[in-house]
């Protein structure tokens, strides 16, 4: 019998993490470069946690607005669904 008998289930449990669903910091900047609409904004950061947690650094040559902070978040928040299909 393995080093986990039978006697001690139930006082360890296993980690399982399932990243399938998360979207990667690299599809995010690619999300921004590739698509046209987004095409004034540019990365200057992205991270994304291990609890898909997302902090995107972004600017355009004028300045950013938060009205275009919202599109750009509304644009990712789309693309998490999307990938989370």
């Amino acid at each position: 019998m393995s080093n986990f008998a039978a006697r001690d289930r139930g006082h360890q449990s296993p980690l399982f993490l399932s990243q399938k669903n998360m979207v990667s910091a690299e599809a995010i900047r690619q999300l921004v470069e590739e698509n046209s609409s987004l095409s004034k904004f540019f990365v200057v950061d992205v991270k994304v946690s291990k609890d898909n947690c997302i902090v995107v650094k972004a600017d355009t040559d004028a300045g950013i607005t938060i009205d275009e902070c919202g599109e750009l978040s509304a644009a990712i928040r789309s693309e998490e669904r999307r990938v989370g299909k």
